[in-house]
């Protein structure tokens, strides 16, 4: 699935092809143009059954106070997730993918589907869950 250049619908292509839904049927639960948050995203994967789990910020390691630091390492193969990359056209806004579990889906135009993950700038990465499996 892929957006149109420019128009900043990133985040409900993601939620669409999470759900095996469409971007208009996003935009009209959400009920407003984008660009659309990470609530939007939320919102509209609650009311199809899915969870977005507790993103994880991509650094080496997470501090959680002074004196204690944690290291997480996770796989992501067979796990679907919402990802936020730098985005290669317009740098200042991040840009959504959906990893399916085995590969990326990008919704800009521009780019081919499977593309390597290794390739993107990660910024956050959420796991989506559906409820109930």
């Amino acid at each position: 699935m892929k957006q149109v250049f420019g128009d900043k619908k990133c985040v409900a292509c993601v939620g669409a092809m999470a759900t095996n839904s469409s971007v208009e049927e996003f935009e009209k639960f959400v009920g407003k143009k984008a660009p659309f948050s990470d609530i939007d995203l939320y919102k509209y994967l609650l009311s199809k059954g899915y969870l977005l789990g507790y993103g994880m910020e991509n650094k080496d390691e997470i501090i959680l106070n002074e004196k204690m630091k944690i290291q997480i390492e996770w796989k992501m193969e067979g796990t679907p997730c919402y990802i936020l990359v730098v985005s290669e056209t317009q740098k200042e806004t991040p840009h959504a993918i959906y990893w399916d579990g085995a590969r990326v889906f990008d919704p800009n135009p521009k780019t081919k589907d499977g593309r390597e993950l290794c390739s993107y700038k990660i910024l956050f990465v959420y796991p989506i869950s559906k409820i109930g499996d």
